[in-house]
């Protein structure tokens, strides 16, 4: 191979390496939501999709010889907190995410992980993966995290700006602008006759982790939609607010062309993004997303984080370890809510 196919080669692996990605370790670790919509705890008259959330579960891999610590960013509904663990090297260590929710007393939420040095300060440090699996009875689904590279500095340099975590593609990978989703209609039945259920759980990026009881933002979902002849359909709209999941047959807007009738195809392909509407509720905002879809065909459940497309720079604001508790933001540095199956000098696998 000449020096050109070469030096191609670097730029688009270098130009590929600042994007949030789910196959992939990063520094900073985004979970799919908990909660919210139909996938909740109890909801006995849906299908199996629904009645995942029983049991949610972080499965976090560290994959360096070197001890570390990560900060747990818990944000629900209402209410939000964060916790401080210890991290040994070459860990796979499980967290109970309804057990860390649970102290916030809300329906939904999600957490964000992010490793720092012992001080707590954040450091770059891609060697953190995992998934989330959700499971009640027998009905299991797995997702894998979204996770964001650190840009600069070498393995456990701390980061210019500890309280204020860039993912702009410079200090951390930078998340899409669209989201891009591969669907089966609402109505379609592409496994065995058994009509498939959709969900599609998001997470907007952009928020602010120094104060107790933050506002609960307000975005509206846009998606354009094209069925399998190619055919393009606007107007599907949904309003949206927090973090969680909606089902595709629950979506609102003028015409849903995420149904058959509508879309006129079995299956179809769609791109989402956000606008600010303030009928959708205040404050309104457009913030960039990370999203994952769940398909329960009724023989089985299938799911995968979605592919980002355009680049949309978010922020997420925390404030330092030392800050006193009467300043509004929880810093725990107990390990109640991880589990004691840290399996030290196990195989670790790469992703």
């Amino acid at each position: 191979m000449g020096f050109m196919p070469l030096l191609l080669c670097s730029a688009l692996f270098t130009l590929e390496d600042d994007r949030v990605g789910s196959t992939r370790q990063g520094s900073l670790l985004v979970c799919p939501p908990v909660g919210g919509g139909d996938f909740v705890v109890g909801a006995s008259d849906r299908r199996a999709l629904s009645r995942l959330g029983g049991e949610a579960e972080l499965v976090l891999v560290h994959d360096h010889p070197n001890d570390i610590a990560i900060r747990l960013l818990v944000r629900g509904s209402s209410g939000q907190y964060e916790r401080f663990e210890a991290l040994p090297g070459d860990t796979i260590r499980t967290f109970d995410l309804v057990a860390l929710l649970a102290p916030l007393n809300v329906p939904e939420g999600h957490v964000v992980v992010v490793a720092c040095n012992l001080q707590g300060d954040p450091i770059a440090h891609n060697q953190l993966s995992g998934s989330v699996r959700f499971q009640n009875m027998s009905d299991v689904a797995e997702l894998p995290v979204a996770a964001f590279r650190a840009i600069p500095g070498t393995t456990g340099q701390a980061l210019p700006s500890p309280e204020q975590l860039s993912l702009d593609g410079v200090e951390y990978a930078v998340p899409g602008n669209r989201q891009v989703l591969d669907f089966y209609a609402v109505g379609s039945s592409p496994v065995l006759g058994q009509p498939v259920q959709t969900q599609l759980g998001v997470v907007p990026l952009d928020f602010d982790f120094t104060g107790r009881n933050p506002e609960r933002p307000s975005t509206q979902l846009r998606f354009e939609i094209w069925n399998e002849n190619e055919v393009k359909f606007s107007g599907t709209r949904h309003c949206f607010e927090g973090m969680g999941w909606v089902d595709l047959a629950d979506l609102n807007g003028p015409t849903n062309h995420f149904r058959r009738q509508f879309l006129g195809t079995e299956s179809g392909k769609a791109r989402l993004d956000t606008r600010a509407n303030t009928s959708c509720g205040e404050p309104a905002s457009a913030p960039a997303l990370v999203a994952w879809v769940l398909n329960d065909f009724g023989t089985g459940l299938s799911g995968r984080m979605l592919r980002s497309t355009g680049r949309q720079p978010s922020t997420i604001h925390i404030p330092t370890v030392s800050q006193p508790e009467e300043s509004g933001t929880t810093v725990d540095r107990g390990s109640l809510l991880g589990d004691s199956s840290v399996k030290t000098g196990a195989a670790v696998p790469s992703r």
